[in-house]
């Protein structure tokens, strides 16, 4: 374990008076006892916000890597950490809005994530959560979909509006107070590792989902090589290599399953995918850094 960083987290727990960071209680288990397994520094470049190191822990019930205690921001301060130059210099060099294929730097193109979805179910109502600049959804649309996105930032909200003429709610998806049942499918890509509380989210997204909807999650594979290996040199350089403090959770197969089971839905297909890296052997050996994967609501 590693023991440098405990003390300078829980001086930053407070900031001017204002409580910063949070200890929390693993969100799939309830336990409190956990093991830190890398302490990361959080660089300039990484994002602006006061902690300068925090610590990521794995949790002794079930496993779950989290970050804790974690950075509680005022919505102003998130609006901030997810504006324009986030989609510009962060996201878009992942999410690429090439449709048919990746472009360098990015994760699945939209066209795979739609076929991926339409061998399970066809059309209907689909939300995208953080729908961002609204590339996915339009081609929803295109496809046949009657699209609905959640955006909580203004700048990629704004533009997805804009640029698509899409129906796009700007704020968190419990801000929106859509109906019991109101949707055939959600749309989650790169979402569940970044909400402060994740069984809060899937229970809501298990209540406006149809009794026969599906939804689709993709996130990076905590169980990876990748997180092994970067892991490994964090504990020595303490690095972040792990895009906090964007990502507070980290879920592996198990763990995912976990969270799903208990927020009321049942896993039909899972897959594994890679990022594509400027690390060359992380683009010939596919090191299965992502999951993929289509759960049914639970009746």
């Amino acid at each position: 374990m590693i023991m440098i960083g405990l003390g300078l987290a829980k001086s930053l727990s407070t900031l001017s008076g204002a409580k910063v960071l949070e200890y929390i209680n693993c969100p799939i288990c309830r336990s409190n006892a956990y093991r830190r397994i890398n302490t990361c520094k959080i660089a300039p470049e990484d994002a602006d916000i006061p902690e300068k190191a925090l610590d990521m822990v794995r949790c002794r019930g079930c496993g779950l890597i989290f970050i804790n205690p974690q950075p509680r921001f005022p919505k102003e301060q998130m609006k901030k950490l997810y504006d324009r130059e986030y989609f510009n210099k962060g996201y878009m060099k992942f999410y690429d809005d090439q449709r048919e294929v990746c472009s360098f730097q990015s994760n699945e193109p939209f066209s795979c994530r739609l076929d991926l979805i339409e061998r399970h179910k066809r059309s209907g109502r689909i939300l995208d959560i953080g729908c961002a600049t609204g590339g996915f959804l339009n081609l929803a649309r295109e496809r046949g979909w009657e699209a609905f996105g959640v955006e909580f930032s203004d700048y990629a909200a704004d533009l997805a509006i804009k640029k698509y003429n899409l129906n796009v709610f700007n704020g968190s998806l419990e801000e929106a107070q859509f109906k019991d049942d109101d949707f055939d499918l959600v749309c989650a890509s790169d979402i569940i590792e970044h909400v402060n509380d994740p069984v809060d989210f899937l229970q809501e997204i298990h209540r406006i989902l149809a009794n026969d909807g599906l939804l689709y999650l993709a996130f990076p594979n905590a169980g990876s090589f990748y997180y092994k290996f970067f892991g490994l040199i964090a504990r020595y350089n303490y690095r972040n290599y792990f895009l906090l403090p964007y990502h507070l959770y980290h879920f592996s197969p198990s763990t995912i399953k976990l969270l799903l089971n208990k927020t009321g839905f049942n896993i039909v297909q899972l897959k594994f995918s890679h990022s594509r890296s400027p690390l060359l052997f992380m683009n010939i050996f596919n090191f299965r850094d992502r999951i993929l994967l289509i759960a049914k609501k639970k009746r």
